[in-house]
C-alpha cells in the first residue's frame, strides 16, 4: 500500500521540479564609470542639472542628495512593462561612476513584478547604457558664456 503511494510521491516531485524557472544568470546591477574633467564640486553641479534636464520630475525622482552622491528611483519602458530602477552616482575628482540596480518591472494595470526574466534583463542594459551614455555626453559638453 505505501509503495504507490511512495511512487506517486516521487514522480510529483519529480515533474514539480521539472517545471521550476532556472535561476537568472544575467546582470543584477549595470555600472560604468565615467573619466571626464572636472573636480567633484563642478561634476556635482553638472550632473544635478543633467537630473533636472532628463527627468520628468527630478523632485521625484532624486531620494537622497549629499556632497558626491546622488541617488534617484528612475522608469523607463520595456516591452509592455514599465522597469522601474535605483540610479546611484558617486562623484569625485574626474571621475563617475554609475550604477543601476534593483530592477521591478510594472505592467500598465499597476502590478509590481521583481525582473527576474533573462529576456527582460538583456533589454534593459542596453537602456540603462543609453541613460550613462546621455549622462556622460552632458558632461562632456563646453559651456558657453552668455
Amino acid at each position: 500500500m505505501k509503495k504507490p503511494f511512495l511512487i506517486l510521491f516521487t514522480v510529483l516531485l519529480l515533474v514539480g521540479c521539472a517545471t521550476t524557472e532556472q535561476a537568472v544568470s544575467g546582470p543584477r546591477m549595470v555600472q560604468k564609470i565615467i573619466e571626464v574633467e572636472g573636480t567633484k564640486a563642478e561634476l556635482y553641479k553638472s550632473t544635478s542639472i543633467w537630473f533636472a534636464k532628463s527627468f520628468e520630475s527630478s523632485t521625484e525622482v532624486i531620494q537622497h542628495q549629499e556632497e558626491g552622491i546622488i541617488i534617484g528611483r528612475g522608469r523607463t519602458y520595456v516591452n509592455l512593462y514599465y522597469v522601474r530602477f535605483l540610479m546611484t552616482v558617486e562623484i569625485k575628482d574626474n571621475k563617475i561612476r554609475v550604477t543601476f540596480e534593483q530592477f521591478e518591472g510594472e505592467t500598465t494595470s499597476g502590478n509590481n513584478m521583481k525582473i527576474f526574466d533573462i529576456q527582460y534583463i538583456n533589454q534593459i542594459v542596453p537602456l540603462m547604457e543609453q541613460i550613462t551614455n546621455n549622462l556622460e555626453a552632458h558632461l562632456g559638453k563646453k559651456t558657453e558664456e552668455w
